[in-house]
């Protein structure tokens, strides 16, 4: 396996965190009715779409740790989530999103890429 299994810790930690934000706010987890990309919850589609995300950071000399799924920054002002998703293509991967406090309302963000890595 390319993505270390997480300790029972860390997956509690994150269904916690993740499973009340989805509680507060259930509208930043609902999925477009027709096309775009979807959020997945089976736990079988959270793993492949976790591995397949650290296989495709691999292919590009990455570190496959920036797989992990989960709320990986919160400040006072915003929140950073790596969700589990289904591109309108059918494949898995992940997908990050800044969910700013205030509004907590689902944004966009453009990474500017340079030599074929985000800057």
């Amino acid at each position: 396996m390319i993505l270390q299994r997480k300790t029972l810790h860390e997956n509690l930690q994150y269904r916690r965190s993740r499973k009340s934000l989805k509680q507060e706010h259930p509208g930043l987890f609902a999925n477009p009715t027709i096309g775009g990309i979807q959020i997945v919850e089976k736990p079988s589609d959270m793993e492949a779409a976790e591995q397949t995300g650290a296989e495709h950071l691999l292919a590009k000399g990455l570190t496959s740790q920036w797989a992990r799924l989960g709320l990986l920054y919160e400040n006072e002002a915003f929140r950073v989530v790596r969700d589990p998703v289904r591109f309108p293509g059918g494949r898995l991967g992940i997908y990050f999103r800044i969910l700013m406090k205030e509004q907590m309302m689902p944004g966009s963000v453009v990474l500017a890429v340079y030599q074929e890595r985000v800057i």
